[in-house]
This record gives structure tokens, sequence and C-alpha cells, in this order.
């Protein structure tokens, strides 16, 4: 989540802000800026009336309107869109122009981002599958939420952490009972939690279980595993 300057003159904009999919996005712009025929007087960022043929990067829609791409997926964003996403990458942002027209763009536009909330791939008990566990609220459940190329667990608050409505386990003075490890068999770091069991929790026929929590900026997160409840 951010607020970003995006330059009329630049094709793509890199906002560095990594996109899940099934993350929720809130996207504000407001500013002018001069692209196609309108580079004059400029436009904001819904556009001009004129509509792009299919030499522009997003056909059909206005020429000169703020528009986004996530992996190849390009999308009109305007002066405002709020959208659940189903692929995954970086925020790119720009003018829905043709690059055959290019060359007299000014002006920039401001640009406010939120994710509100980035979906994490979790997996309950490492190593485990069938994810199974008895109904007798002794010890604790471990989940580790996985790192990528694109998600570093150590931007996550722990304190923030719950799974299925239970916490992380804390050991006296040293705090949750979390670490870095690699428990699957990718090069990235994972961050494996383990939570205090409560049988009222669950029933038999749950099959799936979420954890939810922030990262240290406030940003929301939650991911979803199988399970299955052993009576």
């Amino acid at each position: 989540a951010g607020t970003i300057e995006v330059p009329a003159e630049v094709e793509w904009t890199n906002t560095f802000i990594p996109v899940s999919s099934g993350d929720k996005l809130t996207i504000t712009a407001t500013g002018l800026w001069g692209v196609g025929q309108g580079s004059g007087s400029g436009v904001g960022p819904d556009g001009e009336t004129n509509i792009a043929n299919d030499y522009y990067p997003l056909p059909g829609e206005r020429i000169g309107a703020l528009i986004g791409k996530i992996d190849d997926q390009v999308f009109l964003v305007g002066s405002s869109l709020t959208a659940t996403v189903d692929v995954s990458g970086y925020l790119f942002l720009g003018a829905n122009e043709t690059p055959y027209c290019r060359g007299n763009e000014w002006g920039s536009l401001c640009v406010a981002v939120q994710n509100e909330f980035i979906t994490v791939e979790i997996d309950i008990k490492p190593g485990s599958d069938p994810n199974c566990f008895n109904l007798n609220g002794h010890g604790v459940i471990p989940v580790a939420i996985l790192g990528s190329a694109d998600f570093d667990v150590s931007d996550i608050d722990v304190e923030t952490l719950s799974f299925a409505g239970l916490e992380v386990r804390v050991r006296g003075n040293k705090g949750p009972l979390c670490s870095t490890e690699y428990s699957n068999e990718d090069e990235f770091l994972d961050l494996v939690c383990h939570f205090e069991d409560d049988p009222e929790n669950w029933v038999p026929q749950n099959d799936m279980a979420e954890l939810t929590g922030e990262l240290v900026d406030g940003t929301p997160i939650e991911g979803t595993d199988s399970i299955c409840i052993v009576p």
C-alpha cells in the first residue's frame, strides 16, 4: 500500500507493490496529464472521450485513462477502482496510450493504492498430508506461512496472528512460539508458529481452517489450508 507518482511519459511505472491472486485492491487517482489528442489541455485519470483502438494497451477504453497491469493482465483503473484480482505479480500503472503516438506527454497522476488484504500460502502441520489432529485440546498446532519470491515472512507481525480463533503460544519472556525455517523444499524462508489448541474451536465437519494477521505496516493477510478432525 502507498502513494505513487505515475508520469505520463513512462509507458509502465512499477509500483513495487506485490499482489497475489485473491487480493482486494482499492486504487484512487488524481491529477492532470497530457496524453493522446488531449495532450495540450490535459486530461484526468478517466482519460479523454475518444476510444482506443487495437493499437493501444487497452482497446475499447478511453485514450489517456489510467490503466493497470499485473503479470500480462491489463485493466482499467480510471479515477477509482476496487476489485479482487485473479493474478499474481507486481502492480504496474500507466496511461492508455499507443506506443506509436508517444513523445509529447507531460504531467503525472498521484495514485493511492490500498491492498485490503494479502493472500498467503499456509501449510498446517508442515510435512503432514492430510492435516489431521485430534479433538483433545492438548498441545499445539504448527502452521507454516510460506515465503516466496514475492513475499518475505519477516514482514509479518507475529503478535497479530490467529489461526481459526487460536492464539500463538507464548513462551514466558521469550515471546510467541514462532521461528523462521525452511519448512518445504523451496529456497525461501517460512514462518512456523505454534497455536494453542482448543477443542471448542473444532467440529468433525470442519475441512478448512483460516489464518489471519497483519504485516508490520498494518496490511491484513489471510490464508487457508485443508484439515481433518479426528474425534
